[in-house]
């Protein structure tokens, strides 16, 4: 994934969906992206959040937790994939860790 090399078939936002629909099958949770500008103090940067949402089939999955949220600057990112890509690795995490929580768990 750290791979400078080129991957794109050259069509970033059909990669970004597929990227979004296989994160959403995987993980049976419906997904929230929001971009917005957050002063600092050498400029405005690109800060982006992803919130996930269990709707996982089992009801019992489903009301073991409710959400799960990400956020991370972008400023480090050279393309909206790669800034993506990054984002769901951290909403996994965090969706791991609520998973844990709802069972008793501190830590994942």
């Amino acid at each position: 994934m750290g791979s400078k090399q080129a991957l794109s078939n050259g069509n970033e936002v059909e990669e970004m969906t597929d990227l979004l629909l296989g994160f959403t099958k995987a993980n049976q949770v419906g997904i929230v992206i929001t971009m917005g500008l957050e002063n600092t103090p050498t400029g405005a940067v690109l800060r982006v959040a992803a919130a996930a949402s269990n709707n996982h089939a089992d009801p019992v999955v489903r009301a073991r937790w409710a959400s799960a949220h990400a956020v991370l600057p972008a400023k480090e990112y050279k393309n909206l994939m790669g800034l993506l890509t990054s984002l769901l690795y951290r909403l996994d995490f965090e969706i791991g860790e609520e998973e844990m929580r709802s069972i008793g768990v501190n830590r994942a």
